[in-house]
């Protein structure tokens, strides 16, 4: 007679089915299905589980699962399911003796999220509502725009002034550029002769009788 993981594996032959095929379908894990195939079910988590396993596995292949988990039985004597019971039972005991302080305190924080959660959705809603009513308030619109539109005139009034003062400048330096000083000296009698424009002097000399000088000047010119 076959062994149950032989049977297992033949009938999956068979259907030509891979074993991750059968992972997918049944969401048993590959390891898992290769162990029953292999008879290794010391690997499975225990007896209930692989009685749970054979009858999965057998059914999903068409073939009668009640032979294959009484032969298991015979393999894995009831003795085991009372000793891994047992094990579940002391487990239990030890955790329903610990205090609930950790139960309430995880409780109490995720109701702290939560309120604080809706608080800020509500906060949110709360502006949103808000800024809704005054965009249809025509005087508040009125108001922002002025208020947005103020820092821009400024900056454009500013700018304007700048330019005046540029221009005044400019126009300034060029008239100053383009005023001319034309002088001519006509000397009489025999004299020392000293021109200065801006305090600096640019002709000094004796001029003698009835010599005369001519000079054009941007600036102008004190005669001493």
């Amino acid at each position: 007679m076959k062994s149950i993981g032989q049977e297992l594996t033949s009938a999956r032959k068979k259907q030509a089915l891979s074993l991750k095929e059968v992972e997918e379908t049944l969401k048993i894990r590959l390891r898992f299905l290769e162990a029953l195939e292999n008879d290794d079910f010391d690997v499975l988590p225990g007896r209930a589980y692989v009685k749970g396993f054979i009858r999965s596995y057998a059914s999903f292949l068409k073939i009668d699962p009640t032979p294959l988990v009484e032969e298991y039985k015979k393999i894995e004597p009831e003795d085991n399911d009372l000793i891994y019971d047992s094990a579940i039972a002391k487990l239990g005991a030890r955790s329903a003796g610990k205090p609930r302080l950790r139960i309430f305190t995880a409780s109490a924080a995720i109701l702290t999220i939560i309120f604080m959660m809706t608080s800020f959705l509500a906060y949110l809603g709360y502006k949103d509502s808000l800024q809704s009513q005054r965009l249809n308030d025509k005087k508040y619109v009125d108001k922002e725009l002025r208020r947005l539109e103020k820092p821009q005139e400024e900056k454009a009034r500013t700018d304007e002034k700048a330019r005046e003062r540029e221009k005044t400048k400019k126009e300034e330096k060029a008239k100053k550029d383009t005023d001319l000083f034309k002088i001519k000296i006509v000397v009489t009698e025999g004299s020392w002769v000293r021109l200065k424009a801006e305090r600096k002097t640019f002709f000094s000399k004796y001029v003698k009788d009835g010599e005369s000088q001519t000079f054009i000047s941007r600036r102008p010119v004190e005669v001493t």
